[in-house]
Order: structure tokens, then sequence, then C-alpha cells
């Protein structure tokens, strides 16, 4: 028996995929240290390192575009794994060009751009392919996705305190070399554990005519179509721009004016990521079983209390103490979402889907981090998080007293419930 082309009763291709994301992300986060080290390390600049930042977020949103059409022409399988191998291959370019004939800073650019762009077509095809994997094994998607939210948060914490101490044990190079390594072994996970699903074979000829901006637009007008989806995609885009800039700006100024130590930041982050993995793992043991509606809400408005907290300048318990409890408050908003997500878009759509949510998650947040820290230079930073404060408290407010929010509870298995807009 089979679950769109996936064996059922075994639960290795699942611990499998879970596996190669885990491996993945702890590469990814590997890569967001490692690089911009080498970069200081080799050139001395700041300004440079700030460029090669530029050149890893623009990508994002341009291969969530169309990236959607690419996955949809190889196959989510064959997609995840080609996206590792090549992931790969530009950051072992990297240590090996520096050491033998050398490294221009333009070279490192373009590599340090064709690892992020193909970094979104390979998170879309996991992303397709999980709802299936866990389907065939097994598992209720409430908890496989709270298993998956848990380990990303927690590849979030190790990435970054694994890469500054091998940095320093073995050098950046030899990090570079590791991190290379590391997507290698996700795509031979991918590739040995997963079967070839009836998505995982490239589109007929018909089907790869389709250019790539049809292909997002497809995507959107999906989302649109369904007004529980839309209202998601609309309240995730303006909260990852209010984060985006809050981590990116917002934060490290609070840390430098309130203690004037960047460990007093690492501190705020760690609890932070602590407070997201502890409540994302509670959710996948016991908090599917609630309402998702109610942990929804409940979570959306206590995640808004940190950041009233932290205008008032607390000492660092304190602070640290907000951030741990905006991680509780956010933990289980992935498994929610994605699992609501999983069951309303059928599986030829979700390649589609998911490059669309890609590139609107991530639409607003370069924006508003420009505007964030453009306002900071004019007024203080307690106005800047009483705003910040006041601007989340109004969109959650929105979302949640939209009575289409209710069906998040509606249990209909994969099946679409499209919510034509009114």
């Amino acid at each position: 028996m089979t679950t769109n082309g996936v064996r059922t009763g075994s639960r290795w291709p699942l611990h499998a995929l879970l596996a190669a994301n885990a491996i993945s992300g702890v590469g990814n986060k590997l890569t967001a240290l490692a690089i911009p080290w080498f970069v200081l390390e080799t050139t001395g600049s700041a300004a440079r390192t700030g460029l090669v930042g530029f050149f890893t977020v623009i990508p994002v949103i341009l291969s969530a575009i169309f990236g959607a059409g690419l996955v949809d022409r190889l196959g989510f399988k064959r997609m995840s794994i080609i996206s590792d191998l090549l992931s790969g291959l530009t950051v072992g370019l990297i240590p090996l060009l520096h050491l033998s004939v050398g490294l221009a800073f333009w070279q490192l650019l373009v590599l340090v751009f064709l690892g992020s762009i193909l970094d979104a077509p390979g998170a879309t095809a996991r992303q397709s392919l999980f709802p299936d994997v866990a389907t065939a094994a097994g598992v209720r998607l409430e908890r496989a996705n709270a298993v998956a939210a848990t380990i990303w948060r927690l590849s979030f914490l190790l990435g970054p305190v694994l890469g500054g101490l091998l940095i320093s044990l073995i050098g950046t190079s030899n990090v570079l070399w590791i991190d290379a390594a590391s997507f290698a072994v996700s795509a031979l996970l991918v590739a040995q554990a997963l079967p070839a699903d009836r998505r995982s074979q490239p589109m007929d000829a018909s089907h790869s005519k389709v250019g790539v901006l049809t292909n997002m637009m497809d995507g959107l007008r999906f989302i649109a179509s369904d007004r529980l989806l839309l209202l998601l995609a609309i309240s995730s885009t303006i909260g990852n721009a209010l984060g985006g800039a809050m981590n990116t700006i917002v934060l490290p100024v609070f840390a430098r004016q309130s203690f004037g130590d960047a460990g007093a930041l690492g501190l705020m982050l760690g609890a932070f990521g602590a407070g997201a993995l502890s409540s994302a793992a509670l959710y996948g043991l016991v908090g599917y079983r609630v309402s998702k509606w109610l942990v929804f809400v409940v979570s959306g408005i206590l995640s808004i209390v940190p950041i009233f907290v932290l205008a008032t300048t607390p000492p660092l318990p304190i602070a640290i103490a907000a951030l741990a409890v905006e991680g509780l408050a956010s933990g289980p908003y992935g498994p929610i979402v994605s699992t609501i997500y999983q069951r309303r878009i059928p599986v030829e759509q979700r390649a589609r889907f998911f490059g669309a949510i890609l590139a609107a998650d991530n639409a607003l947040t370069p924006m508003m981090v420009l505007g964030i820290g453009l306002l900071l230079s004019t007024t203080n930073l307690t106005t800047v998080l009483i705003l910040l404060a006041f601007a989340k408290l109004s969109i959650k407010l929105a979302v949640v007293t939209r009575p289409i929010l209710r069906r998040m509870d509606d249990d209909d298995g994969n099946v679409p419930r499209p919510d034509a807009v009114s």
C-alpha cells in the first residue's frame, strides 16, 4: 500500500527526511557563521562582509519566485538531492580556490549567491515531500510537523555554537569543508531512504513549458482562492518582516545601548531559541490535542508582551526572560501553520504553493529592516519598540478576530477545501 507513491508502514523514510533536514539546517547555520568570518579574516573589511550578506539574502526571494517551476520539472526528491549537492559544491569551492589558485572577491560573491539561490528549491522540495512521508509512516501531521519544527529550532541553536567552537579549534577553511560535507550527507540520506513518489518524476512536456512566473502566479492564485490560507499568508508575511527587523536591528541596538556587550545579545537570542525549541517539542507531545485555533490565538497574543517589557529597558535577566517567553509563544506557530498548509494543498500544487509562500514570507523583510534602521536613526529605541509592539498587536487582533480562522481545526485529511474570497 502506498500514499501518493510512498510505501506505507515504515518510518525509516520519515526519520531519514528529518535527519536530512537537521543536517542541512545545521549546515546552513555553519555557512551563515563561517562565511562572514572567512571574509573578515581574509579581507578585514566590514563593508565587504556586509556586501556578502546582501548577496546571501537577495537570492532567497529570487529563488522562491523561480524555484517552484524547477521543482515541478525535476520532482521533489530529485530537486532536494540536486540542491544539497550543489550547495555543498559552492561552499567547498570557497576553501578549495582560496588554498589553491586564490579566490577573488567577485568569485566569492558568485559562489555565495549560487549557494543561497539553491537553498529555497531544496527546502520547497523537502517540504512538499514531508506530508506524504509522514502519512505513510502513520504519524499525525501535527506531531510530525512539531518534530520538524523542533529539529529546525535545534539546528538554529547548535549551528552557530558549533560553528564558533570549530572555527576556534580547526580554522574557518576546515569548517567550510565540514559544511560542504554535511550537504553531501543530507543528499545521500534522501537518495537512499526516500522512494521515487509520483511527484518525484519530471513533469510531462506540456507542463514543462509552463514559465516560472506562471508557476508563481498559480501558487499565489491558489493562496487567494482559500480565505484561510490567504489570511495566514498575510499574517506570516507581516510577522516575518517585523520579526526580521527585531532580530536584525532592534535587538543588537538594544543589547549595545543597554548592556554594551555582544554576549548579552547572544544570551537573549539563545533564550528565544531555547523557548521556541521547548514549546515546539511540547506541542508535538501533547499540544496537538488542543484546538489549533486556541493555541494560535493565545500564543500570538502572548508573543507581544515581551516587546513591551523590552521597551522599559529592563536589566539583563528580565530581558532574557522576556525573550524566552517570546520564544515559548512562537514555538507552536510553525507546526500549526505547516499542518494547515499540508492538509489544504493538493500534491500537484505543493511546489508552486510553497514557492509562493516562501517568496511572500520574505518579500517585506528587506524594506522593513531598512525602514526600522532609518527610524532608529531619527528617534529613540523605546519609541521604536513601542511602535513595533502596537504594530504586532494590531496585526494579531486583525487576524484572530476573523471568523475564517476557526477553520484551522477542520480535519479533512489531505483534501483541499478552497474558500473563494468574497
